[in-house]
């Protein structure tokens, strides 16, 4: 679940809470369980709607990770770890 909501955000930037637990076919819950995790390590970060809707969360990747588009897909540095996502979700 965590590999998969970071290649989500990785491939399509910061998304809202909703949007992304639908793009990963759980629900809301089940995907704010996981968020803690990822938050704390600065994996992932919370930014503003970007529509202005103060009730809205969007989780995108924390500013450290920098983004590489390869000819094999996609590549995310945090530093101290460098994740490696194909096109096709590999």
């Amino acid at each position: 679940m965590r590999w998969a909501l970071i290649r989500e955000v990785a491939f399509h930037g910061p998304l809202p809470v909703k949007e992304l637990a639908q793009r990963l076919g759980v629900d809301r819950p089940a995907l704010s369980s996981h968020l803690p995790q990822l938050l704390e390590c600065g994996i992932v970060a919370v930014f503003p709607d970007p529509g202005g809707d103060a009730r809205r969360r969007c989780i995108g990747l924390s500013e450290s990770a920098t983004c590489h588009q390869n000819g094999h897909g996609l590549e995310v540095d945090f530093g101290e770890l460098v994740v490696r996502f194909g096109e096709k979700g590999e």
